[in-house]
């Protein structure tokens, strides 16, 4: 029981549902979420060690990116993915996926400040 409560515990903060969301069936990167959440680099970093010490991702080396994911489908993660199905992404966060996959952003990936970010929104640049 102990366990389920920590599990919806730490879905229950928008911005790690909103990672928890993106995150199905697919990879990413920190940058990417930094991208798409329009958040600082500490603060998703800090929900991904959260929503990792749950056990609801993993995540993974490949090159110079740590890529992220959910967990395979233990019979928690089950409960939760049968919750999450009712549950879609939000406007903002569907515009900020195809922005990234628009710009690349894993690929010019530099944790860029989140300032920059914003004046390269506005300008429609890298």
């Amino acid at each position: 029981m102990n366990r389920y409560m920590k599990i919806f515990k730490t879905l229950g903060e928008d911005t790690r549902l909103g990672i928890f969301l993106l995150l199905s069936g697919r990879e990413l990167c920190v940058c990417e979420l930094v991208k798409i959440l329009d958040m600082e680099q500490s603060s998703v970093s800090h929900s991904l060690r959260k929503l990792e010490s749950a056990g609801l991702i993993k995540s993974r080396k490949k090159g110079k990116w740590r890529l992220y994911s959910h967990t395979e489908f233990t019979k928690a993660n089950k409960i939760i993915n049968a919750v999450a199905f009712g549950i879609s992404l939000s406007p903002a966060l569907l515009r900020g996926l195809k922005l990234c996959e628009k710009q690349n952003v894993r690929n010019n990936c530099s944790l860029i400040s989140r300032n920059k970010m914003k004046k390269q929104n506005k300008s429609g640049q890298k």
